[in-house]
């Protein structure tokens, strides 16, 4: 990870855990990523006797996850959306990406209306970015299980721009037919191992699904 900034690394973490503890702590993940760039700055305040610390338990954890759910869904946008992320290089749909699955990871229904509009916003953006179709493909795959595959045509597109998007193998920053026009030295079309990761990750997801 090195060279990558302190937000990229927490967005990066997000993927390496299995499943079942996925659903546990994803939606906990996307929280803390999304908090230090929607959320205004808190007021500095006084200093408080530390308080001891709550007794883990499952019912902590559930209600750590939906105290998440709640801050994440406090964030949604009217139209469905979470904003975009980045400066130059700009994940319009990444945030959306990543908030969708985690709520949908964590157990929310795919037909809930926040996320039917959460889903739709998705559906109807363009994007060759490899970390924001990592994410999309697994929040398609988690939607298509209570929807009867209305998803399906997007993981589909998506899977297709992640198989175009490899490079020896890896994935840079984007994805699509590589454009060469471009110089070599432009980072979009470079691979390395955190954009990789998101790569494989949307591929897996297709290999859930049982697409060819």
């Amino acid at each position: 990870m090195q060279g990558k900034s302190e937000k990229e690394a927490c967005f990066v973490t997000t993927v390496i855990f299995p499943p079942r503890r996925a659903k546990r702590i994803i939606c906990l993940l996307a929280a803390c990523i999304l908090l230090p760039s929607v959320a205004p700055a808190a007021p500095k305040q006084a200093k408080t006797a530390p308080s001891k610390k709550a007794a883990f338990s499952d019912a902590a954890v559930a209600g750590a996850i939906r105290r998440a759910q709640e801050f994440l869904w406090s964030k949604q946008a009217g139209e469905g959306h979470w904003g975009p992320f980045g400066g130059n290089e700009k994940y319009e749909d990444g945030p959306t990406a990543l908030a969708t699955y985690a709520l949908l990871a964590s157990g929310v229904s795919a037909t809930e209306p926040r996320m039917i509009k959460a889903l739709d916003w998705l559906a109807a953006q363009k994007t060759e970015m490899t970390y924001c179709l990592g994410l999309r493909c697994n929040a398609w795959v988690l939607a298509n299980r209570e929807t009867n595959n209305r998803y399906r045509p997007q993981l589909r597109q998506d899977v297709k721009l992640l198989l175009a998007g490899q490079r020896n193998g890896g994935y840079g920053y984007k994805c699509g037919p590589e454009d060469k026009t471009k110089p070599k030295v432009d980072k979009s079309w470079r691979w390395d191992n955190s954009n990789s990761q998101y790569g494989v990750l949307g591929l897996w997801a297709c290999a859930r699904a049982g697409l060819d």
